[in-house]
């Protein structure tokens, strides 16, 4: 049975520099995610797990994309996903935005 697939954004906003900040609150699974750091941020913004630092996670700079696929297929059949409530991100500069676009399973 084929489920349809949505494509889905959302701006994150750091409410406190440097401290971690889920992308979401609830669970939502995606095979791909893209990451745009605004190039009016003030500061270079990380990625990572729930244990980020500026020392671990994967720094990006003002004004790149930064793409993850789960998987070689690039779609959540073959079994491989992130889980948006698993990542988080960090920058030093309250305020800051991340874009995030990805793809979810519609009900």
């Amino acid at each position: 049975m084929s489920h349809p697939i949505g494509f889905r954004q959302s701006v994150i906003t750091i409410a406190a520099g440097g401290t971690a900040q889920q992308l979401s609150a609830s669970s939502i699974i995606t095979s791909q995610i893209e990451f745009y750091i605004p190039s009016g941020n003030t500061t270079v913004v990380y990625i990572g797990d729930e244990n980020i630092t500026s020392s671990n996670g994967i720094p990006r700079a003002t004004g790149s994309i930064f793409v993850i696929n789960a998987s070689e297929r690039g779609d959540i059949t073959s079994g491989d996903y992130f889980d948006l409530s698993k990542i988080y991100v960090l920058s030093a500069t309250t305020s800051d935005t991340i874009r995030i676009s990805y793809t979810a399973r519609e009900s």
